[in-house]
């Protein structure tokens, strides 16, 4: 009876040990495991200096006085964003030849015609790998279809940047009118399916969405709290361009330059840095102050 009774005190207990140790082994193996964890937060900081970048723009960019040519204004504008990165801590991350590179490689996308042209009407729409003649010749969505053929992301970052793509190139043909978090929802949605997905951070696939959705998130927070600087274009219907083409604009521009560095054989460094430039270049050009300047 002793025993039965001993028996039946010490098992439970037991159990609960058990269960107690195994709870906090797997606690402890979920923090490891989430340190290696892709989520749209690893790329936060790319988010946050393309937003500074944008503020930095607001509070000190003056328009010179002068006549200068379209070309005259771009390599303007490029020059005061170089002089802003050069003080940020981007330095420890890029080069300066780097820096330089990529800046004047995006500084077109300032005048949101030729960003528009070359994203979604090139010359090549469509292209395969067997005939590839120059990244700069083709479309976004001729991009994407090529790194995805490259392997280079998989097919829920390639079905997710087609949703993005599809729903920037109805906003920027339209012009259509709808509130902003129209677009912060898309980007909500896929973020949250993004760190289900748990892609690892040394592993090949998910960098490319992920500082997508990073940037964009971004620079919705940023437009939404400036919604004074987006520029008011309208289109021949006579609609507004409402807040949430500054943030569609901002992600197609940080694909677009992901994807052609990954084309050219760039590693993962080069693609975040080139969507980083692509994003802040095109954005500066969607600022109201610039409208009237460069057109």
């Amino acid at each position: 009876m002793i025993k039965k009774n001993f028996l039946a005190i010490v098992l439970p207990i037991i159990a609960i040990i058990a269960v107690i140790a195994c709870t906090q082994d797997a606690n402890e193996a979920n923090e490891v495991d989430n340190k290696d964890v892709l989520t749209v937060e690893t790329y936060s900081y790319w988010g946050k200096l393309h937003n500074e970048g944008l503020t930095n723009v607001k509070n000190n960019f003056n328009i010179p006085e002068g006549n200068f040519s379209l070309s005259e204004k771009i390599d303007y504008i490029k020059n005061f964003n170089m002089e802003f990165l050069k003080k940020s801590d981007v330095n420890k991350f890029v080069k300066q030849e780097d820096i330089e590179f990529y800046m004047d490689k995006y500084k077109n996308f300032v005048d949101k015609r030729q960003l528009y042209r070359k994203c979604f009407a090139p010359v090549m729409q469509t292209q395969s790998l067997g005939n590839l003649q120059t990244v700069d010749s083709i479309g976004i969505y001729a991009a994407l279809d090529i790194i995805y053929q490259k392997d280079s992301i998989d097919e829920f970052e390639y079905k997710s940047m087609k949703k993005i793509l599809d729903y920037a190139k109805v906003s920027l043909d339209t012009l259509a009118i709808a509130p902003a978090k129209d677009f912060a929802s898309l980007l909500d949605e896929i973020s949250k399916e993004f760190n289900d997905k748990k892609y690892l951070v040394d592993g090949k696939y998910g960098h490319f969405l992920g500082a997508v959705l990073a940037i964009g998130n971004a620079s919705n927070e940023w437009w939404t709290s400036n919604p004074d600087m987006i520029s008011d274009i309208g289109n021949s219907g006579g609609d507004v361009m409402q807040l949430q083409a500054g943030t569609v604009g901002d992600a197609i521009w940080a694909a677009y330059g992901m994807a052609t560095a990954l084309i050219a054989g760039g590693d993962f460094g080069d693609v975040m840095i080139g969507g980083f430039f692509g994003a802040l270049e095109g954005s500066t050009g969607f600022m109201s102050k610039f409208i009237a300047w460069l057109f």
